[in-house]
């Protein structure tokens, strides 16, 4: 008996921690935006804008923003539209979220003065 519940906590164990990977993983595919805004946090205004066209990569354990790459370290799901990741470059932390076929948003959380907001085409 003792055998069939040690076995049976096992596994409930490698599912848990395999959810958790897929939770981080599953994510992937490939947009563009053509306008990119950097907001000031406190009050929400414009301090730069400009229509360029920028690559973001979704590849399961990165996110990759022009030539920047960020490592996702957790993602959240609001259940409705709003992914948020918590990722990582170079030391610091950032928040991303995606809104799909609305904007990708980046926050410097060592940074909050300010926000960068992208435009999805």
């Amino acid at each position: 008996m003792k055998g069939l519940l040690f076995t049976a906590l096992i596994i409930l164990l490698g599912l848990t921690v395999q959810a958790q990977n897929n939770d981080r993983r599953g994510f992937k595919g490939k947009i563009t935006a053509s306008e990119v805004a950097t907001l000031d946090a406190a009050t929400n205004e414009v301090l730069v804008s400009a229509t360029e066209s920028t690559d973001f990569v979704f590849d399961g354990r990165n996110i990759t923003i022009g030539n920047d790459v960020y490592e996702i370290v957790t993602r959240e799901y609001d259940g409705k539209s709003v992914n948020t990741f918590k990722t990582t470059k170079r030391r610091n932390t950032f928040v991303i979220q995606f809104i799909p076929g609305t904007s990708v948003t980046v926050m410097d959380e060592s940074n909050d003065a300010e926000i960068t907001v992208y435009k999805l085409d």
